[in-house]
């Protein structure tokens, strides 16, 4: 009976026993080989390149402001740059707003967050650098399925489903 427990375990990735090869399923890193990582189906995919942080605030820019702008290099999602004030919502691209002179991402409502998130603007201050103030829709936070309604839990957050261990990709 125990060898079939065991068996059982590896089958499914081993959770938290590590032993996942390269594409094994996972619910952590440590779930996983060493030199691997667990990805979760639903992680921003990482680009190979630095996320564009070219300002934290207004006092980086020498006489210009900085912006929030959409960033896929991001982690999440938004980076920055300094550039002349805005005038309008429309010069500042999907997803966000002209607010006092600065691009900056439209807070969220639950309504306007995924099924897998929940709006907290919580973390967002005025110290907070431009580049980490997202519209505030942030993954379900769990340590077990249970909040994940018929989702899973993959490195303590809700997702569509489990990880796969693999190389991680470093960015310079």
């Amino acid at each position: 009976m125990r060898w079939l427990l065991a068996l059982a375990l590896l089958g499914c990735g081993g959770h938290g026993i590590g032993g996942g090869g390269d594409g094994s399923t996972c619910r952590d890193t440590a779930d996983c080989d060493s030199g691997l990582a667990c990805a979760g189906p639903d992680d921003r995919q990482p680009c190979g390149i630095p996320p564009r942080q070219e300002c934290a605030s207004d006092t980086d820019c020498q006489g210009t402001r900085c912006h929030a702008i959409a960033d896929s290099c991001s982690p999440d999602g938004v980076g920055s740059e300094c550039r002349a004030a805005c005038t309008g919502d429309g010069e500042c691209g999907a997803g966000f707003h002209c607010d006092n002179g600065a691009c900056a991402a439209i807070p969220c409502t639950q309504a306007s967050c995924g099924a897998l998130e929940v709006c907290d603007l919580s973390g967002i201050t005025a110290s907070t650098p431009i580049y980490d103030r997202t519209n505030g829709c942030r993954p379900i936070a769990c340590t077990s399925d249970a909040p994940c309604g018929d989702n899973v839990c993959v490195n303590a957050v809700c997702q569509s489903g489990p990880g796969t261990c693999k190389k991680p990709l470093l960015v310079p």
